[in-house]
């Protein structure tokens, strides 16, 4: 069982103990709390790859336990939140009073955001978890909760933080994406072509394709200032993947800083209740504006050159860990779908009835899933026509080519995490 990790006040702590509890409090838990919650209980494998590259960051690739060679496999790529990597993220939770998805008022929920590592064995894919290569001194929507007529319990965690990092900023650090002028790492959206996000993404991947030479399809899943970057990826590359899946994001709002030349297979997933990127949109701490989901998704839409848009009739729900009578078990999720897209792209909405920025643990399992297999269905525009996610997984062919690094076998581990120096990027 996840325990989350509770702010003590009241303390008194140097500057430099109140950066590592800031971020300790927001973004991470210590892995010794929760060892119930190891990656023993997932099903996938680790491995060490040693190479040789001219910047020095470290790439994980975590793979299926019946990994092969000689088998081709689809590359989800994942784009952390704000100052969470994935590591972290696996163990981050936190309990408070929110209200009810779907209805039935308020009642104490353990929230957190997971679900993808649980899919790389039963959908047969290879995760590359990237962390962003800048660090940010600011917290760019941190503004949201202090301003707006939020939880009481988000606001003075919000101002806390705020003016903690107003007296120690210069110490501060934390990765954060440059996904659009409004997040979420101000430094480096003041000039996005000289310190390039979306190059450093697709360079990595090419690095781990050349580990890698058989992968069959390349594909992004964001979530928060992960999914901006996501959206800005479908802006300005869309040709480089076969599907992109931004949850909690947002594009930017001037529509002129988004006109591709092509398009590609875009999901945008956005609960009605997020108090951190409110769905309606809004403005970062400097005032620069961010655009509602609706919004970004017209964006997204007239960008692909898409001619109509549709409510899905065959809407889905997700479960609740909901136990009292009035709260609904079942959260609705509204489909809506963009026709006659630029290339044949799909682009979808999935809007979830109430849930914050955070979810319950059957919540995410259960939505994380059905976006990973949204995504495997997916193929690259021009390419073969859409598959099932079971079938992508199945009909991978076999490939020749072998890894041009050298792996090392972790025996002792149940994971398979490939490692390749790649560099670390200074703020």
């Amino acid at each position: 069982m996840r325990r989350p990790l509770v702010p003590v006040f009241g303390a008194s702590l140097s500057s430099s103990s109140l950066v590592v509890f800031a971020l300790s409090f927001l973004v991470r838990r210590c892995f010794a709390e929760a060892s119930s919650s190891s990656s023993s209980s997932f099903d996938y494998t680790r491995s060490d790859i040693s190479a040789s590259l001219p910047i020095s960051t470290t790439l994980s690739v975590l793979k299926p336990n019946d990994f092969t060679e000689d088998k081709s496999y689809p590359l989800v790529v994942y784009l952390h939140g704000f100052c969470l990597g994935d590591d972290a993220q696996q163990l981050y939770s936190f309990t408070a009073a929110r209200a009810s998805p779907g209805g039935g008022g308020e009642r104490r929920q353990t929230l957190m955001q997971i679900g993808i590592r649980e899919r790389i064995t039963s959908d047969q894919f290879l995760y590359l978890p990237l962390s962003a290569p800048h660090n940010t001194r600011s917290c760019a929507l941190c503004n949201i909760a202090s301003d707006s007529n939020n939880y009481l319990a988000d606001r003075l965690t919000s101002n806390w933080i705020n003016s903690t990092m107003s007296r120690i900023g210069p110490e501060f650090q934390c990765a954060a994406w440059a996904g659009s002028d409004a997040c979420c790492n101000l430094e480096q959206s003041a000039n996005m072509k000289e310190n390039n996000d979306a190059e450093y993404i697709v360079d990595a991947i090419e690095k781990v394709k050349e580990a890698y030479p058989n992968i069959d399809g390349v594909y992004i899943f964001g979530i928060a200032t992960g999914g901006f970057m996501a959206s800005r990826l479908a802006c300005e590359k869309p040709e480089y993947f076969d599907g992109i899946a931004s949850f909690a994001g947002a594009t930017f709002a001037d529509e002129s800083k988004c006109k591709p030349k092509k398009a590609t297979n875009f999901l945008g997933v956005h609960g009605t209740g997020d108090t951190v990127v409110p769905i309606e949109g809004g403005v970062n701490i400097v005032g620069t504006k961010f655009p509602s989901f609706r919004e970004s998704m017209s964006i997204l839409s007239s960008a692909f050159g898409c001619k109509s848009e549709r409510i899905d009739e065959d809407k889905f729900t997700l479960p609740t860990e909901a136990t009292q009578r009035r709260a609904p078990k079942e959260v609705n999720v509204d489909v809506t779908t963009y026709e006659q897209c630029r290339g044949e792209a799909a682009l979808e909405s999935w809007t979830i009835d109430g849930t914050d920025h955070f979810l319950e643990e059957k919540t995410s399992l259960e939505l994380f899933s059905r976006i990973t297999k949204w995504l495997l269905s997916q193929r690259r525009l021009g390419e073969s026509s859409t598959l099932s996610s079971s079938s992508s997984a199945a009909a991978a062919a076999a490939g020749e080519g072998k890894m041009n690094a050298v792996e090392k076998q972790n025996m002792n581990e149940d994971v398979t995490i490939s490692r390749v120096d790649f560099g670390a990027v200074e703020a």
